[in-house]
């Protein structure tokens, strides 16, 4: 299995939603603490309709002659949620595959929303979201996930630049993830995120400390 798709293992399985789950609306919708910033301001701009497409790139290869890896992934913004008096958005996350447009793996939907604090994903088990990008954390700092995840996170610069294929990205913040493993050993993953644009690049790392796969931005289509 391409190591992309541990995504679904690590987070984004970890945050996907099914129709009933997580909670519902319910109460005044005026007292729901809104989930997104301008987009000229925010690090993920959470909009309906806001579109990313990101190229996915690792070294696997098929385990069998008949296994498809994806070289595409897109993530589109397609409603919002209420939860605790939170205002959350659904994006529905896609891989596929470029010389044939066919999805690979279905769609799977995710949570996520930004305030002045930060970026979250949502995380059903324990129904919170993971502060995947701290706004007011300067670089060095460290924050960590909610008991009894043992995931931690650190900023590492403001200022990266990353190179994409259809455009340079400048000013990116760039966070790592740790995901502590059963040794001393851990996974972790990279992100670069680009203010009014989103995540830019994001790579992982095995547990030996090989960079496996990453994924980096094509194109996007963000709303002011």
């Amino acid at each position: 299995m391409v190591r992309i798709a541990r995504i679904a293992l690590i987070l984004v399985a970890l945050a996907c939603i099914s129709a009933g789950c997580g909670g519902g609306s319910g109460g005044d919708s005026s007292t729901v603490e809104p989930g997104s910033l301008p987009a000229a301001q925010s690090f993920f701009p959470l909009k309906v309709d806001n579109e990313w497409v990101w190229q996915l790139r690792t070294p696997d290869t098929p385990v069998t002659p008949s296994e498809v890896l994806p070289d595409r992934q897109t993530a589109k913004v397609v409603g919002t949620r209420e939860i605790a008096k939170k205002e959350w958005f659904e994006l529905e996350v896609t891989d596929w595959l470029s010389t044939t447009g066919e999805p690979v793996g279905g769609t799977r939907t995710i949570l996520m929303r930004e305030t002045a604090e930060g970026v979250y994903l949502y995380y059903d088990l324990l129904e919170t979201g993971l502060k995947w990008l701290d706004r007011r954390a300067a670089v060095g700092a460290r924050w960590n996930a909610p008991q009894p995840l043992t995931i931690w996170w650190e900023l590492v610069g403001t200022g990266d630049t990353v190179h994409a294929p259809n455009e340079a990205f400048a000013g990116c913040w760039h966070v790592k993830e740790h995901i502590p493993g059963n040794t001393n050993q851990e996974e972790v993953w990279e992100r670069w995120f680009k203010r009014g644009v989103g995540l830019v690049l994001e790579r992982f790392w095995g547990e030996d400390g090989t960079a496996w796969d990453d994924k980096v931005l094509l194109e996007y289509h963000v709303q002011p």
